[in-house]
């Protein structure tokens, strides 16, 4: 994950992981245009999920 953040440059890195699996979960910083979204199929905590307005109707 460390690796990943200090050679992305200016590219795009998507990491999908279960956060409570890996030892090393990444925090915003703007000044290194590092930013996490957390998908937590919440409504009112993170991102529900990676496409906007899609919900589980079960919730």
């Amino acid at each position: 994950m460390q690796f990943l953040i200090s050679n992305a440059l200016n590219r795009q890195v998507i990491v999908i992981e279960h956060k409570d699996k890996i030892p090393f979960v990444p925090k915003t910083d703007e000044a290194k245009s590092i930013r996490v979204t957390e998908f937590t199929m919440n409504k009112h905590s993170g991102r529900y999920g990676f496409l906007n307005d899609v919900f589980n109707p079960e919730n």
